[in-house]
């Protein structure tokens, strides 16, 4: 059984999923059409549906004299914060490029650690290739030459990454610390040693327009969407007498 159904239930369930699905796609989403206009919008001060429904809800509460007060302040100080949350969405942190010869201290089979005499060796062996990097010898041949890296060869030892990226901590912290053309020490980590050789610093900046835009509009066009569901709702189950089975659908019809 998958949570608690029998494999007849179950088929049964996730076929009236997708119908509702389907039913949402062809009724909601195919209706709901996002602007550039709204998407630049969006990308120039962070205003989404729901800042809008709040714009809408100060403008009936300034003409109303009988609003609770504070009201009004707690609405905007709301509005402040998606459209904060919403614009730091856009932005890009700092990041660092770096090329790096690898060498493995553990089994690629076994994923056991390699005994103690064989990382001994491994680290020599890092120490001679870091010397070579500092007086002078080519890194990318050098990585070429003796990186154990496994996607070497798609990656040629190159790697752009953020400090939220998941990388081994070490490693980032040493490409951090490093200025461009800079080699590092040898770096240890979980899996193996590493040298490393900044290429770029990548300042943090917002991103760019033209290469989110379809992401920002994805956005602002589920946002619509979960506005339209329970008018939506309302009407088929009142029409149809449909029953809503699945608990996602229910809470948004309550």
């Amino acid at each position: 059984k998958a949570m608690g159904l029998t494999p007849e239930q179950f088929s049964r369930r996730a076929s009236e999923q997708s119908l509702v699905e389907a039913v949402i796609q062809r009724e909601v989403t195919s209706g709901i059409k996002i602007t550039d206009e709204q998407v630049k919008e969006f990308y120039n001060t962070g205003n989404d549906v729901i800042v809008r429904l709040i714009q809408s809800d100060l403008a009936r509460l300034e003409k109303d004299t009988n609003a609770p007060a504070g009201l009004v302040t707690q609405l905007k100080e709301r509005m402040a914060e998606i459209r904060k949350a919403n614009l730091a969405r856009l932005e890009q942190p700092e990041r660092v490029k770096v090329i790096h010869v690898f060498m493995a201290t553990i089994d690629r089979q076994s994923e056991e650690p390699l005994p103690e005499e064989q990382k001994a060796f491994k680290r020599q062996q890092m120490e001679k290739i870091r010397r070579r990097a500092i007086e002078g010898e080519d890194f990318a041949k050098l990585v070429q030459d003796h990186s154990e890296d496994r996607g070497l060869k798609q990656t040629r030892g190159e790697y752009t990454f953020s400090r939220e990226d998941p990388f081994a901590p070490e490693f980032k912290a040493a490409a951090f610390s490093l200025a461009p053309g800079k080699i590092s020490e040898v770096v240890s980590t979980a899996i193996g040693l590493h040298v490393i050789k900044v290429l770029e610093r990548i300042p943090a900046k917002k991103a760019e327009l033209e290469k989110i835009a379809p992401e920002l509009k994805d956005f602002l066009q589920q946002q619509e969407v979960q506005r339209a569901m329970p008018e939506f709702f309302a009407r088929v189950t009142k029409d149809a007498q449909i029953e809503i089975l699945d608990s996602k659908y229910k809470a948004i019809e309550s």
